[in-house]
């Protein structure tokens, strides 16, 4: 059995395939396409999505759903963030993209396009006083006078200021024309350039990028490229993309407020996790452990069916639950045959909390927390909402009595809530997973 699930690859011109499309999400991939081919603003969209959510792999079957099988067909840039924050300047980052839809252009737009953009480029030196002391000085002031002079700026030579001051009010004017020509060039392009007159321009992983270099982007976007017939689609996970905010600005700043100003629409991904549908967790847990055992049986299938009570019932994301089955392949490779269902649903909860509380499962093998804040995390505990699924009921009973006193443990076999054959009593079988998992770790 494989340890991890394979990547899934999305071919040119796929789109939203019966076979990939796990979670039925077409649907709302054409009502997002419908949102923007009838829309005439240049509007900034976000897609928010918890991490492991399959953002990604929702976005590159959309991006080639629209320029294969939708019509118009919609022209669709796609650009990872996350790949990219090694660069320096997200304007740069951007117009390349640009640049490469204009591949199969003329010539003479292609050589446009890269004037226009020098000229906007050469906008943001004038801008920066470092570079502006630097141009204006010939490089005679130095690193160390320049950080001097950033602390009291009185340290320079007045005349020298002066010479800044009227540089920048004499460009001032030259600046502005040139992004209007940029932006005058960028709405050309899509409107009389593209099949469906517009651009889509998808920035991903706009959360997992380096903070500096998200805000960047944004500031870039709004300013610069954000024009008649162009429109973005930001794809994040919303609360990690505000708390890049706050730690640029500080904990003071309302973050909400603040991407209000760039974003106009929030979107949210779907998930289906109702009583009469099956679950997005689950399946994509049965259709995951398909691929891990590649057609071979899998022996503790008990387990796995615990597993997936678990995961309808907590919803972790995703990307947690190919963590979860990494855990769980690890004790089934280990060995040939069944255990018997005891030690089978304690080890899905120990993989389970492996991933979803790793630190309570360590408080729990050294006795610093109970059962019960065990089962109140599972919320399985007395009191709670799981009546569809009576497998947590019994898993409840078993987690209780593997992890409790002699007398409480021959309380319950008293009260017939378990019984063992051949008179066997299973002891200490979280332990027993823990260590084993402690071990033998997988590479991550």
């Amino acid at each position: 059995m494989r340890l991890t699930v394979p990547e899934l690859q999305i071919e040119e011109g796929e789109g939203f395939s019966s076979e990939k499309d796990l979670f039925h999400r077409k649907q709302f991939g054409d009502r997002l396409y419908n949102l923007i081919n009838n829309s005439d603003e240049n509007l900034v969209l976000a897609l928010d999505a918890q991490w492991g959510e399959g953002k990604s792999t929702f976005i590159k079957m959309w991006s080639s759903e629209n320029r294969y099988k939708q019509e118009p067909p919609l022209e669709t840039i796609y650009f990872d963030a996350f790949e990219n924050d090694y660069q320096k300047e997200p304007f740069l980052a951007l117009a390349s993209e640009v640049y490469e839809l204009l591949e199969d252009k003329a010539e003479s737009k292609k050589k446009e396009f890269k004037e226009k953009a020098a000229q906007v480029f050469k906008t943001f030196s004038r801008g920066v006083i470092k570079t502006g002391i630097r141009l204006g000085t010939a490089g005679v002031i130095d690193g160390t006078m320049l950080n001097q002079a950033e602390k009291d700026i009185s340290t320079l030579i007045s005349e020298q200021v002066d010479s800044i001051i009227s540089s920048k009010f004499e460009s001032s004017k030259a600046d502005k024309l040139a992004l209007k020509n940029f932006r005058e060039f960028l709405s050309d392009i899509a409107l009389n350039h593209t099949p469906g007159k517009r651009i889509v321009f998808v920035i991903d992983e706009l959360d997992r990028c380096r903070p500096d270099f998200a805000l960047d982007l944004l500031e870039n976007i709004k300013h610069l490229f954000s024009v008649s017939g162009i429109t973005f689609l930001l794809v994040m996970n919303r609360k990690q993309l505000e708390e890049s905010v706050k730690c640029r600005y500080g904990e003071g700043i309302d973050s909400v407020t603040y991407l209000q100003k760039f974003i106009n629409v929030w979107l949210s991904l779907p998930r289906s996790s109702g009583r009469y549908q099956q679950d997005d967790g689950t399946k994509y847990l049965r259709t995951s452990l398909d691929l891990m055992s590649e057609g071979r049986r899998i022996h503790n299938e008990t387990s796995a069916q615990t597993i997936a009570s678990l995961v309808k019932h907590i919803k972790p994301s995703l990307r947690d639950i190919e963590r979860i089955l990494t855990y769980f392949a690890i004790i089934e490779n280990s060995r040939n045959e069944a255990m018997n269902e005891f030690y089978q649903d304690i080890m899905a909860t120990v993989c389970f909390m492996k991933v979803a509380n790793p630190r309570m499962l360590d408080a729990i093998i050294s006795k610093r927390a109970s059962a019960l804040e065990l089962l109140e995390f599972l919320q399985i505990s007395e009191g709670s909402d799981f009546s569809e699924e009576y497998a947590l009921e019994h898993l409840a009973i078993e987690i209780e009595f593997d992890l409790a006193s002699e007398e409480r443990r021959q309380e319950i076999q008293q009260n017939n809530l378990l019984s063992f054959r051949y008179g066997r009593t299973p002891n200490n079988v979280f332990d027993y997973f823990y260590q084993e998992l402690n071990n033998i770790q997988p590479v991550r």
